[in-house]
């Protein structure tokens, strides 16, 4: 079976809001009364960073990285463990309020906005924090988001003289703290621009929330329309789960050495962490069930940060009885992108060594009387890095009835050059030369790919989920076969070979020096 490790993320839009128009209101003491409309708001809020089903138009740009085995072994069995790293994506679907997912510990209950603003002479120029006639206009208003977005004082907009600058972020730290038990952040603005101060990561890994935030363009003081704050996540949410192990139970999950506390202002590219780091532990006496394709225990939602050689992922599994300790580097799996980066999804997955994936896709039609074989695919669907070689084999078949079963009867070899004509595309791959798309024939009769998918890779390479370009772009059937109601059943069969292994013993001395694995 094919596995898909790619995977995306949907995010939800609820775009609600009301505007109310027309009503007296003074915008500051000094200046003098005017009709304006007041201030609402809307937004595009994101889920609970869950997980969609691929598909076309809604992929997120992902990879899976390289994986490496655990140094302990289970029951004597090597375990391996690689990350799927995603990014978040905006699916603009309109949902109402009710069907968005509430987050862990209900935390927060209430998608509540914290809503700073500012109010300046009217400019084209963009928000510096230090332009003229900037007047604090918002400090923190708490928008009550399930009561129609509701706050108080209510505002209004300025008129055609102001611009406005907005930030938003949620959940409000009312919903928070209550809910967490301790002061999990501060929220402030320093220069005018929102900040997120001292935020500590609760070690009860139940009661960690997303935070999200918006950093909207300025608007004209006479825009009157309702502020939909698109929201962005700005932690890292992490998760474990089990790739095709035997069903065992997992008593811990804990990363280690993990820094744990930071600041962020909106204006900023990264969060300033300190240097304190702790362990993030989930425990379960009898066990979390650790099954095939399931995610172990609660996501670690966790600061952005990279890592060094002892912040470690471990693990302890029991199967049949027995307790195994694992332990790994978090970089070691990483590799380099040994980080997590904010925005990102990283799902952590404990598998055993898996053959190589490849998945061919084709379909045969019909041109007038001529069967063609074409929109030919070819993908790795595997874990690793790998090279790929194509055969293709046929043989003239008929359908014969023995024993009361029909069976398929080889009557004829399939001649390559005569039974039909290829549409290589480019051009005809030869012995000693690759074509344009990268592939070239073997001395053995295989076709193999020698080229560079990206600038970066070496010849050969293949990265997981990545789809090599057509071998051939059609293959027109031209003859009827040599006995009645025979028929030719082409196949394209493919091999992969991980990057790792030694090629020697596999590939013809031809194809080894084009890819520079003959030494």
């Amino acid at each position: 079976m094919i596995r898909k490790y790619l995977n995306t993320l949907l995010v939800c839009v609820a775009v609600i809001g009301f505007i109310t128009s027309c009503a007296d209101e003074l915008l500051h003491e000094n200046e003098p009364p005017m009709l304006t409309d007041q201030l609402s708001f809307g937004v595009r809020l994101p889920e609970d960073w869950n997980e969609m089903v691929k598909s076309k138009g809604n992929v997120s740009p992902s990879y899976v990285t390289n994986p490496v085995a655990f140094d302990q072994t289970v029951d004597g069995d090597t375990l391996i463990i690689y990350a799927i790293v995603e990014d978040i994506l905006s699916k603009r679907d309109t949902v109402s309020l009710d069907s968005i997912p509430k987050t862990k510990a209900d935390i927060p209950d209430k998608y509540d906005l914290g809503v700073y603003a500012y109010v300046m002479n009217k400019t084209s120029d963009p928000y510096t924090g230090a332009n003229s006639g900037l007047d604090l206009f918002m400090n923190n208003t708490h928008v009550d988001v399930s009561d129609n977005y509701s706050y108080s004082p209510q505002k209004y907009w300025p008129g055609p003289d102001y611009s406005l600058k907005f930030f938003a972020y949620s959940p409000h730290i009312d919903n928070v703290h209550p809910t967490v038990g301790q002061a999990a952040y501060d929220v402030s603005q320093e220069d005018n621009f929102l900040t997120i101060k001292n935020y500590k990561v609760p070690t009860d890994v139940s009661k960690q929330f997303d935070i999200t935030w918006s950093n909207p363009a300025l608007l004209p003081g006479d825009n009157k329309q309702t502020i939909v704050f698109t929201m962005n996540h700005i932690l890292s949410a992490v998760k474990v789960k089990v790739g095709n192990i035997a069903e065992g139970k997992v008593t811990q999950l804990k990363f280690s050495n993990i820094q744990d506390q930071g600041s962020r202002r909106i204006n900023e590219k990264d969060w300033n962490l300190e240097v304190s780091k702790t362990d993030f532990s989930q425990l379960d006496e009898d066990g979390f069930v650790a099954s095939a394709e399931n995610q172990i225990g609660d996501t670690f939602y966790l600061l952005p940060q990279a890592f060094a050689e002892d912040s470690e992922i471990c693990i302890d599994i029991n199967v049949d009885g027995r307790s195994y300790p694992l332990s790994k580097s978090i970089k070691a799996i990483l590799g380099d992108k040994a980080s997590w980066q904010e925005g990102k999804q990283y799902t952590f997955v404990i598998s055993t060594p898996e053959e190589v994936k490849v998945e061919i896709e084709d379909e045969v039609v019909y041109e007038g009387n001529y069967p063609v074989k074409q929109n030919l695919s070819i993908k790795n669907m595997g874990l690793g890095d790998i090279y790929i070689r194509v055969a293709l084999t046929g043989s003239w078949l008929v359908d014969k009835i023995i024993g009361g079963k029909e069976v398929q009867a080889t009557v004829d070899s399939w001649d390559k050059e005569n039974d039909g004509i290829f549409d290589w595309g480019a051009e005809k791959p030869q012995i000693g030369s690759a074509n344009s798309l990268g592939w070239q024939l073997g001395s053995d009769g295989y076709y193999y790919y020698v080229g560079t998918l990206k600038s970066e890779y070496p010849k050969g390479i293949v990265k997981p989920g990545d789809e090599l370009p057509k071998l051939f772009e059609k293959y027109t059937l031209t003859s009827s076969g040599s006995m009645p109601d025979s028929y030719l059943e082409l196949a394209v069969v493919a091999q992969g070979v991980l990057f790792s292994e030694d090629l020697k013993d596999v590939f013809p001395d031809d194809i080894l020096s084009v890819l520079g694995k003959n030494n």
